[in-house]
């Protein structure tokens, strides 16, 4: 490609975003938008498509979809792309910051079977988020893995010992590659979308008729507001939240899970800070298009593993605040929500629930 053809190619996407944030914005004017944390009951408007993918855990079928790695070869591939749509997933580098507290997810590399999953939904060190250990038998020992515990005679298809693979790395705890994948089923796909025993299904999904043939989801998004880490510009971006921790004591009606139809994920309590950025979520009279605020967004609205904004991460702590100004203000940025906070005219009403908010890209919808 020519250097004229990326300086027009790069100024079109740069007036495509434009674009698409004004019109954002306007949706968000004319009450067509669902604020957080509401969700659509009656149509797909405001939901996005997946592709799930096939995992296994204690020996079941799990389904999953990827939005973020911390390392960019990963990003790039599409082995944990889970869009039908988008060929990458998110660059995320400060997911680094999560080692080395979060459940393990195996790859095994000569099988032809999917990764396999530590955790599940609800288990005390489920967050959604996974160190990869990759794991390469050695010659005439190759079989399936379907589930993390130790192989021995009364478990044949469990993790194997050293003497029959390879780890890479060999120490888990080691592990350099974090990724954000929430699981969104088990079981076997079809029927209703609804958990029943030995079944699970992430609530907030959506299925079609012939979901269990094309292996899609749709889950819920919800708008936010970005601002450039360069040029400070505010924008508006999308994300989705399929992980959720609320602190055991708090009432239901507070409990964002319940509301969202999120996983629950006490595994997020177990992340540093570190890896956790602030999502500003403003309580109080105020106009249609105030949006929460996140910390950091992916630099780059299209190509998700090209970002180069080290702060954002995918994780998030809700920061709950009462608004004490004008109600017609729109807050569209962090600087401003802080200089609020310290002049106290943003206070502070709760900070103890952590979701899984991941920036999605921006690309045009398609049409079925």
């Amino acid at each position: 490609m020519s250097r004229t053809n990326v300086i027009l190619a790069l100024a079109l996407s740069v007036l495509l975003l434009l674009s698409m944030t004004a019109a954002c914005l306007g949706q968000l004017s004319g009450l067509t938008v669902l604020p957080f944390p509401n969700t659509n009951k009656s149509s797909y408007d405001q939901y996005e498509i997946f592709g799930m993918n096939q995992g296994w855990a204690n020996d079941d079928l799990v389904w999953y979809i990827c939005t973020d790695s911390s390392d960019v070869r990963t990003a790039c591939t599409k082995y944990f792309s889970s869009t039908i749509y988008w060929w990458s997933i998110t660059y995320a580098p400060r997911l680094k910051q999560a080692l080395p507290d979060v459940a393990t997810v195996y790859v095994v590399t000569n099988v032809s079977q999917g990764p396999v999953f530590s955790a599940l939904p609800g288990d005390p060190t489920y967050s959604g988020l996974w160190k990869v250990v990759y794991i390469t038998f050695k010659p005439g020992f190759a079989r399936p893995v379907t589930n993390a515990l130790p192989a021995d005679v009364a478990n044949p298809q469990g993790i194997p010992p050293l003497s029959e693979a390879d780890y890479t790395p060999v120490d888990p705890n080691d592990a350099t590659i974090v990724v954000k994948c929430p699981i969104v089923a088990t079981g076997t796909l079809g029927g209703p979308w609804q958990s029943s025993p030995g079944r699970y299904r992430i609530p907030q999904g959506k299925v079609e008729p012939d979901y269990a043939a094309l292996k899609t989801i749709w889950l819920p998004f919800w708008y936010v507001y970005c601002t450039d880490p360069i040029t400070k510009r505010p924008s508006v971006r999308r994300i989705i939240v399929p992980d959720v921790y609320d602190p055991p004591a708090l009432p239901d009606a507070d409990k964002l899970a319940l509301k969202l139809g999120a996983n629950d994920a006490p595994g997020l309590a177990l992340i540093p800070l570190a890896a956790v950025q602030q999502f500003y979520w403003l309580q109080g009279p105020q106009p249609v298009n105030q949006l929460p605020i996140l910390e950091a967004c992916p630099s780059d609205p299209f190509y998700p593993c090209r970002n180069v904004n080290t702060a954002y991460s995918p994780v998030e702590q809700v920061t709950l605040l009462n608004r004490l100004i004008p109600p017609s203000s729109v807050i569209n940025n962090p600087t401003t929500v802080v200089k609020l906070r310290n002049s106290g005219q943003l206070t502070l009403i709760r900070d103890t629930q952590l979701i899984d908010g991941a920036v999605i890209p921006e690309l045009p919808q398609p049409t079925f």
